[in-house]
């Protein structure tokens, strides 16, 4: 079962347990009760201004993130958003290197990897990246 069929299944069921406590509360109390909305699954994507230079585009969006998170911001600036455009991974380092003040370091590629492994980018062709539709939650 890939990822994204079980996140799907697990938020079924969530919801149904939520429903189901809700029942047996009503019948136990005749009151109505306040419920909290949850907004632990909201994205607060600021709006993007992928005019900017790399550098201010960094300084201005990538303030508290970590490597994973910074790895993939960049490679939003270089695709100006898109998940359906590549970028060779070189490509990413050299913007990387050159910004090293401002990303805390020369890079390291387990941000990649550890980017990869949050579903923020992919790797369609060996040594290309590129986003993946869950990348803004890097923002979160």
């Amino acid at each position: 079962m890939d990822n994204q069929k079980l996140k799907k299944n697990l938020e079924l069921i969530k919801a149904l347990v939520e429903e189901s406590l809700h029942e047996l509360g009503e019948r136990k109390s005749s009151k109505p009760k306040r419920t909290r909305v949850s907004r632990a699954n909201e994205t607060h994507l600021p709006s993007l201004d992928f005019g900017m230079s790399d550098r201010a585009f960094i300084k201005k969006y990538g303030k508290k993130m970590g490597g994973p998170q910074r790895f993939t911001l960049l490679l939003a600036y270089l695709t100006k958003g898109s998940i359906d455009k590549s970028i060779k991974a070189k490509e990413v380092q050299k913007h990387w290197n050159r910004m090293t003040a401002l990303l805390d370091g020369e890079f390291n590629s387990a941000y990649s990897c550890r980017a990869k492994d949050k579903d923020w980018v992919d790797t369609k062709k060996r040594g290309e990246y590129n986003l993946r539709p869950s990348w803004e939650r890097i923002f979160k």
